[in-house]
């Protein structure tokens, strides 16, 4: 790493892609367009996992819900862009609610590639077990042998597979995940393997290796239970730069330290309004934005 950086000259440099991906601008306008003409809007556990997002949501007329069974019947119910498991939809029709799915239109692929295998197949998912994408895709399988794996090591530890299906969650590594699906093939050379990491996904990734070339801390805006926020993070350590998941300016500037030369970038569900207020936080404390 390089920062060349004069002398007590703290230079900020800010991230080629960053911020909403267009699957999350799509689901907050949709909210924003039906909060006008219905009230109370329940959601399925969150819209997108920032708490800043939540938080706005519910000063505006969102009932957060972590179970469909709270909703009352006939009410009007928002799906998340991170999909739900086949299981779900069936309640909501069983209840009678208004359903407008937000589900990303990339992880809907997913929905349909799990769908589609069949009971002599078995489904392999590289995600993050928990994750409400992991589990809405294992929730749409066609078969019931499934599997998730996050690492090679994971794939080692299988059983002997006769017809396997991978599948990628949209917000993991991409770097792993090529590593993941190379093991995977080799393991089981007839592997079937339809999907990858999501492009937006991919480009905050790689504008992380640009970061890390000139700076010394990378700071990313998001919140710790989002997924793609923190292989953000996890890519820029993997490159040998210190890096630190922060929620709002008062985290960023406890993070800075003695650092010189910052790298500024935000997960896919960071509004746009709190990482300029991280920016210019940053602007503030000395350092001077650097056009990369």
């Amino acid at each position: 790493m390089n920062t060349d950086c004069p002398d007590n000259q703290k230079q900020l440099h800010i991230a080629e892609h960053y911020g909403f991906c267009t699957g999350v601008k799509r689901a907050i306008e949709l909210f924003n367009d039906l909060v006008k003409k219905i009230k109370p809007i329940y959601v399925l556990y969150e819209l997108v996992h920032n708490n800043d997002v939540t938080r706005n949501m519910t000063q505006n007329g969102a009932i957060f819900v972590d179970d469909v069974q709270q909703v009352p019947h006939h009410a009007t119910l928002l799906l998340g862009t991170h999909g739900v498991p086949k299981s779900i939809i069936e309640q909501t029709k069983l209840r009678n609610l208004t359903v407008y799915d937000t589900t990303c239109p990339l992880v809907e692929n997913l929905h349909r590639l799990a769908q589609d295998t069949t009971s002599s197949q078995q489904l392999v998912l590289f995600g993050s077990p928990g994750h409400h994408e992991a589990v809405g895709i294992i929730g749409h399988a066609g078969t019931t042998q499934t599997y998730i794996v996050t690492s090679t090591s994971d794939i080692d530890r299988l059983p002997e597979l006769t017809n396997p299906v991978l599948l990628v969650q949209t917000t993991m590594d991409d770097d792993l995940a090529q590593s993941i699906t190379a093991h995977f093939k080799q393991r089981f050379p007839n592997a079937h393997c339809p999907s990858a990491v999501c492009n937006a996904s991919k480009k905050r990734q790689e504008a992380i290796v640009t970061l890390a070339r000139v700076c010394d801390l990378i700071l990313v805006v998001g919140s710790s239970h989002s997924s793609n926020a923190n292989r953000l993070c996890e890519r820029a350590r993997a490159l040998g730069v210190a890096a630190k998941l922060v929620e709002n300016s008062a985290q960023a500037l406890d993070a800075v330290g003695d650092a010189k030369s910052i790298g500024l970038t935000a997960g896919a569900s960071t509004p746009d309004e709190l990482f300029q207020d991280v920016k210019n936080s940053l602007i503030k404390l000395g350092f001077r934005q650097n056009d990369n």
